[in-house]
């Protein structure tokens, strides 16, 4: 089976995966997630962004619990893959640092 992407943003769901976010953690839902496929997520927590992911147990009723100690402020769903595939790779960023000043000496 090939990859589900979806993408959540402030515990909303997309492409049947969906966060619900809790005083302690948030749990992952996905109707449409076949058993043993890993959803990766991304979550703030306290300022502190926490990447990882969890082997869905394939009940959508239940989902899969992840705790962060502390309420997230925002969870972002990242990826479903199949066992045994990678994480498909993200586009590196545009850098917003400033550029360096050269200063010479005389």
């Amino acid at each position: 089976m090939g990859k589900l992407a979806a993408r959540s943003l402030f515990g909303a769901g997309a492409a049947g995966v969906k966060a619900e976010i809790g005083p302690d953690g948030f749990t992952l839902k996905g109707s449409k997630v076949p058993m043993g496929h890993r959803i990766h997520y991304r979550g703030m927590v306290d300022w502190k962004s926490e990447a990882g992911g969890v082997v869905y147990s394939g009940d959508p009723d239940a989902g899969q619990t992840v705790f962060t100690g502390g309420r997230p402020s925002s969870v972002q769903v990242l990826a479903v893959t199949a066992p045994g595939q990678a994480l498909p790779a993200e586009k590196p960023r545009p850098s917003q640092s400033h550029p360096a000043k050269v200063v010479q000496k005389f």
